[in-house]
């Protein structure tokens, strides 16, 4: 059987680390001081750490959390999707209700 590669491929010895960023808007469940509950099409790792972008209106926050738990749940047209707890990692940076705008 042939290789139908295109291009060479190299192995890696050790750890190489790497990332993915998302620009999908996923939808925020709920949100308290301490964090907030996404809904996503995957499953995030427990433990990872992620930027991610709150928004309301004109205003915009990038926020570090990290990946607290992940429970598949099931919605009719849309089949498997996960609800994810999220721990602000800087919760002094989360815009609030009193925030001047």
């Amino acid at each position: 059987m042939s290789d139908r590669r295109g291009q060479p491929r190299f192995e890696i010895v050790g750890r190489l680390r790497g990332s993915v960023a998302s620009l999908d808007q996923l939808p925020l469940i709920n949100l308290s001081a301490g964090g907030a509950l996404i809904e996503a099409p995957w499953p995030l790792a427990t433990d990872s750490v992620h930027s991610i972008r709150l928004k309301s209106g004109a205003a915009a926050q990038d926020v570090m959390v990290r990946v607290k738990h992940v429970k598949p749940t099931w919605r009719g047209g849309e089949g498997q999707r996960y609800l994810v707890g999220l721990e602000f990692l800087s919760p002094g940076n989360v815009p609030n209700d009193n925030s001047a705008s």
